[in-house]
């Protein structure tokens, strides 16, 4: 019974973040950054290919040089669109639904919802659809950016990562394979991301304050573990908001990243539970 009530929950969390003018809003900007991230590439190809056939028709066989592996927004993508995106991402997907909380409390949902499946169900539901939804948000206009940049670039060579870096061994085998779980990553890092600006709305009323509060986190992360690798010539372990300071450098293995999401992910939940328990007591 108490697992079909949380089904039901969470059913209803889906569709009101599937209803959200802000998830669709979120949405839109990523795609929108995305796209034009494709037309700079297409621009910046036509002279290259031009190049090339000119060479073909002097009877010179020559290679274009250039691959959707080392283009691809998040594995090195040097337009600016791309810089954008990747540097901006934590508040889309903290605009989503992370504050939603605030907003079933102003309007008297969550009493509702309380009184009937309970605090815990509630929030757990809660927490689920934030996740989810920063997920989306975060993978998805990636994950079309590679298919799109497939259409440009060739797909030839193999991703250009450290030997060191997290799930090299899988892009020697497999860029693709390499790819694809590069935006399962993603997927993990908008959902942990909007989880944490779940959290702090149990405790800050502001909007605009709860969705900054990831990227001023993620920002305070890297500055004070910068420091800190310099002072004591420690590894140079990195959680810069921006996209190449996550996935696929060199600097962050396995373990501390998941490190971070599980943190990030379960932290957030047993903090924000904690504060909301506290507040039916005031």
């Amino acid at each position: 019974m108490k697992k079909a009530t949380f089904k039901k929950t969470l059913r209803g969390e889906l569709y009101k973040l599937f209803h959200h003018k802000l998830f669709w809003i979120a949405l839109a900007v990523g795609m929108v950054l995305n796209f034009l991230d494709l037309l700079e590439n297409w621009q910046n190809i036509q002279k290259p290919i031009q190049w090339v056939i000119e060479k073909q028709q002097e009877g010179v066989d020559t290679y274009l040089g250039y691959s959707v592996f080392s283009n691809w927004i998040a594995l090195g993508g040097g337009t600016y669109a791309a810089g954008l995106y990747v540097t901006l991402w934590p508040i889309l997907v903290a605009m989503v639904f992370g504050w939603s909380y605030n907003q079933d409390r102003m309007t008297g949902v969550y009493n509702q919802l309380a009184s009937r499946v309970g605090i815990k169900r509630y929030f757990r539901a809660k927490h689920t659809a934030v996740f989810i939804g920063g997920g989306l948000v975060f993978a998805v206009p990636i994950f079309l950016n590679l298919l799109a940049m497939a259409l440009i670039w060739p797909a030839v060579g193999r991703p250009g990562v450290f030997d060191t870096a997290f799930l090299a061994e899988l892009a020697a085998v497999s860029s693709w394979g390499y790819c694809f779980a590069v935006c399962g990553m993603c997927f993990l890092w908008g959902g942990a991301t909007a989880c944490i600006c779940h959290c702090v709305g149990t405790f800050l009323r502001h909007g605009v304050m709860v969705v900054l509060v990831p990227y001023a986190l993620y920002i305070a992360i890297d500055t004070v573990i910068t420091v800190w690798s310099a002072q004591y010539s420690s590894p140079v372990y990195q959680l810069s908001p921006r996209l190449l300071g996550l996935v696929h450098s060199g600097s962050n293995p396995g373990w501390l990243q998941f490190s971070y999401l599980i943190v990030f992910t379960m932290g957030s939940y047993f903090l924000g539970l904690r504060q909301v328990r506290k507040q039916e007591l005031v």
